[in-house]
């Protein structure tokens, strides 16, 4: 069909039912905390016209810690959730709502002249997440997300009294990546 200025129109997309993206991440607490990044992926369900509801995980590096002798290393493994509405406008589509995180952490220290103990704890966070999207084709896309979560229940890890680790505040992660839909 014929647009405004005798071009062709663009068809209108429709949003996939089901869908995953995957892509880089960046996961930071910015507050005397580690940066980890690696492997993100995320499933999407579309419930209704406008809201998408998520799960997702990743996989991310370990990060080194030291301070008054000990080294320790860092690993989060975490596993977020959200509910967003979509607004799109041609090729472009904005996502925001609410998101949840947990996530296992694990730092393991080592230590020549301090006796040290490994810990593991459960961290939980909640927050909000917008995501912009740009479509390749009917059914791909390009992303960025970015989440801000406050930290319900986080460890401070410390030595001598000094934090060398710090999961109890603000976590921040950004992703940019691919998307693929499944009607």
């Amino acid at each position: 069909t014929a647009g405004e200025g005798g071009g062709l129109a663009e068809p209108e997309r429709r949003p996939p039912k089901l869908a995953i993206e995957t892509g880089y991440l960046i996961l930071a607490f910015p507050i005397g905390g580690p940066a980890l990044q690696g492997l993100a992926a995320t499933v999407i369900a579309r419930v209704g016209r406008r809201l998408e509801v998520t799960v997702g995980s990743a996989v991310l590096s370990s990060v080194r810690a030291e301070g008054g002798g000990v080294d320790a290393v860092a690993t989060i493994v975490p596993l977020s959730a959200s509910a967003r509405v979509h607004f799109a406008r041609g090729r472009a589509e904005g996502l925001f709502g609410p998101s949840a995180q947990a996530a296992f952490v694990s730092v393991s220290p080592s230590s020549a002249t301090v006796r040290v103990l490994s810990t593991r704890s459960l961290l939980a966070a909640l927050g909000a997440e917008a995501e912009g999207r740009w479509a390749l084709w009917d059914a791909t896309w390009l992303f960025a997300r970015g989440q801000a979560l406050g930290v319900l229940s986080g460890q401070r890890y410390e030595v001598a009294g000094s934090p060398i680790v710090d999961t109890s505040r603000l976590e921040i992660m950004a992703t940019i990546g691919v998307g693929v839909g499944f009607r």
